[in-house]
């Protein structure tokens, strides 16, 4: 069955190091509460965190897909990032690096497997507007943002494209494969013999809120996902963990000499048990905090989405006053029916569910 073998390495799950997440509440993806938390495990052969692909867990990403609404906190804008001292949105951050990496001519053709409303086929066309650029995801039709700019190349997941692309985007996309080697040998194939592939994920290295996404199947650092793109037919020209703050940019292209059925042995991520083991940690720890600001009256989240979705989820957003944002996009809007607002300095019964190095500036900066 194949909820019991690894989604990588294809090898056996029974001995892996197993964690029950039912002592944390879930939330989805796109930063809805959901249901208590269901399994983890690492491979005990290739070191890859996982969920056990069960029916049950299908089901529940059917249930959450079906309502699937991103980027809702900001009114359908797309975040922006704050790293530095400047703010950009994140599909132009990606683009820019991309950009110092490599050069694109007009000819270029260029999918994106997973575009959602369109955001960074938006930022493509803006920034590289010779380009021809197509969309693809589970919407039978294509976004009204891509119509809106002239974006009439769409596919539906599941149809054949018929052609070949000069590079194809995941934008936090993999996470979410039920079969990820399957689908990244389709892609593959829909590469050209030079094409090259974009992948933007989480890196589970210092982003513990990674494990509570309920429908996030695989939980991937740079070796891990290395591991798979190289049994997928790939070789992977460049990883950086410097463009996005806790998420892993990553630019592969075609192995020409893989044979695409064959799973290739590479080595062991050997640090897989320690990272659960800290991050599960580190999530008790900041229960323990919130249990103890009960008593000060009600919260003040920092941030407005993965983790602090999951904070007011388990302090129950009845005793949530509000959220608190950088992001100005998302001011005077709401989230879980909560308002969020700017921070001030020296704003009392804060918390900032962020990891340890962004809860630490975040702290400094405005006296939490």
């Amino acid at each position: 069955m194949t909820d019991c073998l690894c989604v990588s390495c294809g090898q056996p799950l029974e001995s892996c190091n197993r964690v029950d997440f039912r002592q944390f509440k879930q939330v989805t993806s796109d930063c809805r509460e959901f249901e208590n938390g269901g399994e983890v495990c690492d491979c005990s052969w290739c070191g890859l965190v996982q969920r056990p692909r069960s029916g049950d867990w299908r089901e529940n990403c059917r249930k959450i897909y079906a309502g699937y609404r991103a980027h809702h906190q900001g009114r359908g804008e797309e975040q922006r990032i704050f790293q530095s001292s400047s703010a950009r949105n994140r599909s132009e951050m990606l683009i820019f690096n991309v950009l110092d990496c490599v050069s694109l001519h007009d000819e270029t053709t260029w999918l994106d497997y997973g575009c959602g409303e369109g955001h960074f086929l938006e930022s493509l066309q803006r920034l590289c507007p010779g380009i021809t650029l197509s969309g693809c995801d589970h919407s039978e039709s294509c976004p009204s943002r891509l119509q809106n700019l002239g974006i009439n190349d769409y596919f539906p997941v599941g149809v054949d494209v018929g052609r070949k692309f000069d590079w194809i985007s995941m934008i936090h996309v993999v996470e979410h494969f039920f079969e990820p080697r399957v689908d990244l040998r389709m892609l593959r194939d829909w590469l050209q013999p030079k094409g090259r592939l974009f992948i933007q994920i989480s890196n589970l290295r210092n982003n513990p809120f990674d494990l509570v996404i309920a429908d996030h199947g695989t939980f991937f650092v740079e070796e891990t996902i290395c591991a798979l793109l190289i049994r997928s037919g790939f070789f992977v020209e460049s990883v950086s963990d410097k463009w996005i703050n806790k998420e892993l940019s990553i630019i592969a292209g075609v192995d020409s000499n893989s044979n695409s059925t064959y799973v290739r042995p590479v080595e062991k991520f050997a640090g897989s048990n320690g990272l659960l083991e800290s991050h599960c940690h580190f999530l008790r720890e900041l229960k323990s905090e919130m249990r103890q600001m009960r008593d000060l009256g009600k919260l003040t989240i920092f941030g407005s989405s993965t983790g602090a979705t999951w904070a007011a989820t388990e302090f129950g957003l009845a005793n949530v006053q509000q959220f608190l944002d950088e992001d100005e996009s998302r001011h005077n809007s709401t989230h879980l029916n909560v308002p969020i607002r700017g921070p001030s300095p020296g704003m009392m019964n804060v918390v900032v569910p962020l990891e340890s190095r962004s809860r630490d500036r975040i702290k400094a900066k405005y006296g939490f």
